[in-house]
């Protein structure tokens, strides 16, 4: 009989299963980059959020209070500050509570001791003053006498860090909106 020789199955050879792991790193690293940067868009996203939150209850706030006494604070350039705390169901301050709460405060008239130690995410602060879009300008006229009356207020926003805390990339966010009586 004639036999004919077993043939082996052909192996990879080195050189492919070298170039068979370089093209797959190569994937795995350009999809890590791009992970990386869509991490970081996130990020800016979240914060932009936060920060256009904050705008809105700044507005709110201003509109709840006083005219004459947002007026004047305008024309101070009063500095109030958003904080963010964990809420009893009161709404009190408790640092052991799962609850979150915001809200603007003016840190002259109430103290910001006891939303310190139930803090919880970035505070913000914010300056007001006077938009240049006013009638007359940055220069306010007295509004005492007027039934219905607008003002401009520009607000410059920053994150304000926590004791022993530093703020990085964080960036100032300015907005105008109306106060209105």
């Amino acid at each position: 009989m004639n036999a004919t020789p077993k043939t082996r199955p052909q192996a990879f050879s080195l050189i492919e299963v070298v170039l068979a792991i370089a093209i797959v790193s190569f994937a795995l690293l350009t999809t890590l980059g791009l992970f990386g940067g869509i991490m970081k868009a996130s990020s800016d996203n979240s914060q932009r959020r936060e920060m256009v939150e904050a705008v809105d209850s700044l507005r709110s706030f201003l509109n709840s209070t006083n005219f004459a006494t947002a007026y004047d604070w305008v024309k101070a350039d009063k500095q109030l500050v958003y904080v963010t705390y964990k809420s009893a169901t009161n709404g009190n301050p408790s640092a052991s509570s799962e609850s979150v709460m915001a809200k603007w405060i003016d840190p002259d008239a109430e103290s910001t001791a006891s939303y310190e130690a139930a803090r919880s995410g970035k505070w913000l602060r914010a300056r007001l003053s006077v938009s240049p879009s006013n009638p007359g300008g940055t220069n306010l006229t007295a509004v005492a006498n007027y039934k219905k009356a607008s003002i401009f207020v520009c607000a410059d926003i920053d994150v304000i860090a926590a004791p022993g805390q530093t703020i990085t990339n964080s960036s100032r966010l300015q907005s105008t909106m109306a106060v209105l009586r």
